[in-house]
């Protein structure tokens, strides 16, 4: 689920269609693809991208697990996000008091 909405975030949302470079997202990292996002637009054909993005296969499985590893790592995020000098919160916290 995670996966999908941001998939349809990335290429509805953030993007026009005139603005993706297929070769060059594809080919970096996350990172590379926020960077590639932030400098500026590329020039594709809009035919191109669909053409690309319905080409492209994940399986249940896979969408599945990268559920389950964002849905523990947002679990997770409350507890990383108190700062230390909070600790006695955060022990509160961990004993469910909070």
């Amino acid at each position: 689920m995670y996966l999908s909405g941001w998939l349809l975030t990335l290429f509805g949302y953030s993007l026009s269609l005139e603005c993706v470079a297929r070769d060059e997202l594809l080919s970096n990292s996350f990172e590379g693809i926020l960077e590639i996002l932030k400098v500026g637009p590329s020039r594709v054909s809009p035919s191109l991208l669909l053409e690309t993005a319905l080409q492209l296969k994940v399986r249940s499985s896979t969408l599945a697990a990268l559920e389950a590893e964002y849905l523990i790592a947002r679990a997770a995020a409350p507890l990383e996000a108190i700062p230390p000098e909070l600790s006695d919160c955060r022990e509160h916290q961990d004993r469910g008091l909070v």
